[in-house]
Order: structure tokens, then sequence, then C-alpha cells
């Protein structure tokens, strides 16, 4: 079966290497946030680096909703069940919208296969993913995976699940290890570790609210994961004990001037001169990348990859450092 999944866009490797790990996969070929492979598994569950699996049926690059219906005829669409719907996540300028696109597939499906539309509890999910002229159809195989059910307190700064799984393997954490989230917010980075690896998992923040917050997620997604208020991190561990750190930092924006961020930098990188280990790794998200890795150096860290994630309307940064 060849199969497309659908991840964030730079994360192709990551979640490349999750699939091969996981589904004993063929990578046929990946790039801007997808990926095609073949397996011959059906269970796609246990896939955390993924938003998204689909039976591919067809993949073909167009420019105008005359050539998508076109290529539409050369589609089986005999897998499809009695009742369906057609779910379309569109990228890019386009002279048609994603009504328009799953009104063609629609009437082809209801006149050419006898199917009904059936929005609320269809049988198949037809989804249709188009990223500027290049176009994906397949059937639903897993829904969102991202989705994440121990996600009971989530709050404006969290960030998606499978990316908070991708920064924890990028850091290369193994069992036994000691990794910590120096501004854990709703717990989703520590959660996701706790699912990678087994190892010691210490979440700080300065916000008591946050820190319920965590603790209410970790309970739900079984978790044992201890988590702190910032000022107790150095009490509760013996000198340079840390492994990783891995962190969703804060960024410069309208709202928090560059002085501050720079300072939290500052800081950040002070307390973790104390406490990680020589040549620890650090992988932090950010927008304000240059500001982070200004400062980095200056703190004696030396940057040994930079990702570029890319979102709908702009990109984060993944930085990986490493004490040196």
């Amino acid at each position: 079966m060849v199969n497309l999944a659908i991840t964030l866009n730079g994360l192709e490797s990551i979640a490349s290497d999750e699939i091969k790990e996981v589904l004993k996969a063929k990578i046929i070929k990946k790039d801007k946030g997808r990926i095609i492979f073949e397996t011959k598994k059906n269970s796609f569950k246990d896939l955390r680096s993924i938003d998204r699996v689909l039976d591919l049926l067809k993949e073909f690059n167009f420019d105008h909703i005359e050539e998508f219906e076109e290529n539409l005829k050369g589609i089986d669409f005999n897998l499809v069940k009695s009742t369906f719907r057609v779910d379309c996540n569109r990228i890019g300028d386009h002279d048609f919208n994603s009504q328009d696109i799953s009104r063609s597939i629609g009437e082809i499906l209801f006149e050419g296969y006898n199917k009904k539309i059936d929005f609320k509890n269809p049988e198949t999910i037809i989804y249709v993913d188009i990223l500027d002229n290049n176009c994906f159809i397949g059937i639903d195989l897993t829904g969102k995976l991202c989705k994440r059910g121990y996600r009971f307190k989530v709050h404006s700064s969290s960030i998606n699940a499978c990316l908070a799984y991708s920064l924890v393997r990028l850091s290369g954490l193994k069992d036994n290890e000691v990794l910590l989230d120096s501004f854990c917010g709703d717990g989703v980075v520590c959660i996701e570790a706790g699912f990678y690896k087994k190892a010691r998992i210490i979440g700080v923040d300065n916000r008591e609210g946050y820190l319920k917050s965590c603790r209410i997620n970790s309970k739900i997604a079984k978790k044992e994961i201890e988590f702190l208020n910032t000022g107790l991190l150095e009490s509760k561990i013996k000198g340079k004990e840390i492994d990783k750190v891995v962190s969703n930092v804060p960024s410069h924006t309208k709202r928090r001037a560059e002085g501050l961020v720079n300072s939290i930098y500052s800081a950040l990188f002070d307390r973790l001169n104390k406490i990680l280990k020589e040549n620890g790794k650090c992988v932090f998200l950010t927008y304000s990348k240059d500001l982070l890795k200004n400062i980095a150096d200056e703190k004696g860290f030396r940057l040994i990859d930079e990702i570029d994630v890319k979102f709908k309307d702009r990109s984060q940064y993944i930085l990986i450092l490493e004490k040196i």
C-alpha cells in the first residue's frame, strides 16, 4: 500500500525516521511536509510526528480547476464506502476555493459511483491536500494524529504536539538521561518526552497556573514528570546533571520587547551553564533566532543545526545547540 504522511513543513527527516522505525516502511519521496511511503502495516496510531496518514490515490500538479477535474478522471474511487465527505487543506494562491474542490469530487462520486454525502458521520473521508500547484488525493486513515487526548488544559503559548515530539527526537534523548524543559507551558514537550524514552523529565515555569495545567495533563497522559517553579530547580538537582534541554522559548513580539527577551535568554544560558553537562544538547523553538544565536554564542554554546519550520503565514526556527 502506498501512503502519504503529512507533517509540518521542515520536519520531513524526523517524520521519515519515525515512519521507518515504527512501520518498517520504505520511504519513496519526502518534501515540504509530505512523505510518500510503502508499508505492509495498516495501523498508524503510534506515529507521534505525523498529523495525518492517507491511502494515497493520486498525486499530480495543476494550475486551474479545469486541470484538477481532468486529473480526477484517472482516479479509482471504488474504495470509497457508501457515504463520504471531502476535506480539503489548501495552501497557496489559487483561482478556486476548497468548496470548488469538494464539489468537483462530490459530483464524480455521486454520479459515477452512486455514493452519498454525509458531512457529520461519513464512512469515508476523502482528503485533498493542495500545496501551491501540487495536489495529493487520498482516503483519510487516521484523522488528526496531532490532537492528543491528554491535552485537557491548553494555553495561548502551546505548541503543536507533533512539533513537541519532533523537538524531543532532535535532542537525541536516551533512556535514563535527564531532560529539562525550561518553559514548560502546558507540559506538551515533557509529556511527549515521556512517551519517547524512559528518562527523568523535569519541567519548570514561573507561572503557577501553567504548572497546575502541566500536572493535570501529565496525569491524564499517565506520565510521571516533575513540574517545578523555576526558582526551585537548582535545589532539586545535583550540580551539572541535565543531559538535554528542550523548550519553546519566549520570542520578541509586539507585546514582548526585545530587551526583555534578551534578558530572559541571558538568564537562561547562565542557569544552563550551572546545571547542563559538558557537551549537553539544547533544542530551542523560537521566532527570535538571531537574538538567541547571538546570546548562545556569548555564553559558550555552539550552534549545531538550524531548522526552518514553515506554517501557513510565517516560520518558526529550531536551533540545536551544544554546550562547549
